[in-house]
């Protein structure tokens, strides 16, 4: 487990070993509190230190409703997908919001906690020391991670659709493929992300009182549809190269079909002149002509010929 504490007039501070005795819900700071891979029981023991029905918390969180909203007077639980960039695979994890507490429950041990938590909390100015700025502040850290996926996302799209324009060998369409996954993920991350901002407007429980973050919270519900309209385009985009890289390859088939047929219609009356000729039959009076078998090559060349100048003017070798 790690704690972030904000407090007023000190900087945003981590513990990466927190005491669970330790842990005074008044003491005036506002924290936010990480635990990876905790079991019910020892979720319970925590959310009854912090003074509310930890079995009912614990109850809901191991029942994996991951998108269902629980409002009480006393707390609300809210379902969060995880960031694109953390897990190749959705995965989702809760936000308990108590009275100046927020616990975030994440199923597994996430490798790039720390890395967030110093990018988006230790080397930037901190939130005000309220409940409601702390936590628009976790969900603006969430977002801003899945804007940079965005950004490198939209990179990877358009050197792909460089290498598809160029003919690149080593475009595959496994690659578009795993973007198309990874959009509709980020769509689904910033989709939660807009849904919570909103429903946080109405919520009911002492733990967050809106008042003057209501419009800010609204703003932020804005700024995200905005970028799941730009995930949307990406889509779109993507949908395109496919489609693309589909009709190539079947100019190619068609192509390779092309020149099989030529083969086909120049060889095999060819051989069949041949065959009919290698038989040497005795009633075949042609064949006691003076130079009878090159004229008989000769004439399959003519025909070889004639059959590649009508496949020309056919246009079947543009």
């Amino acid at each position: 487990m790690r704690t972030v504490s904000v407090q007023a007039g000190q900087p945003v501070s981590l513990d990466t070993r927190p005491n669970f005795t330790e842990i005074r819900p008044d003491d005036g700071a506002i924290r936010w509190l990480i635990v990876e891979a905790a079991t019910s029981s020892e979720l319970e023991e925590l959310f009854n230190r912090l003074d509310c029905d930890g079995k009912e918390i614990a109850d809901h969180i191991a029942g994996e409703q991951w998108t269902h909203w629980l409002d009480r007077k006393q707390f609300c639980i809210m379902g969060l997908a995880e960031p694109t960039a953390w897990s190749p695979a959705q995965t989702w994890f809760h936000v308990v919001a108590l009275h100046n507490t927020i616990v975030s429950v994440h199923r597994t041990e996430v490798a790039a906690t720390d890395a967030f938590i110093q990018r988006w909390w230790l080397d930037r100015p901190g939130p005000s020391q309220a409940m409601e700025a702390v936590l628009l502040h976790l969900i603006q850290s969430y977002v801003e991670e899945e804007e940079e996926e965005f950004v490198r996302i939209r990179l990877q799209v358009e050197q792909h659709a460089d290498g598809l324009r160029c003919g690149d060998q080593s475009f595959v369409v496994e690659q578009v493929e795993e973007l198309m996954t990874k959009t509709h993920n980020m769509a689904t991350v910033f989709f939660e992300q807009q849904r919570l901002c909103e429903d946080l407007g109405f919520a009911k429980t002492e733990a967050i009182s809106m008042g003057t973050y209501k419009e800010l919270y609204h703003q932020g519900a804005q700024s995200i549809r905005r970028m799941r309209e730009g995930i949307e385009q990406i889509q779109r985009r993507l949908e395109e190269l496919q489609r693309q890289h589909l009709m190539d390859q079947q100019q190619l088939t068609e192509a390779r079909m092309r020149v099989l047929t030529i083969i086909s219609a120049t060889f095999l009356p060819l051989t069949l002149i041949a065959g009919i000729y290698g038989m040497n039959f005795t009633h075949m009076p042609e064949l006691d002509e003076s130079y009878a078998y090159v004229l008989v090559l000769a004439g399959m060349a003519i025909f070889a010929i004639g059959m590649v100048v009508f496949f020309i003017r056919r246009g079947w070798f543009r």
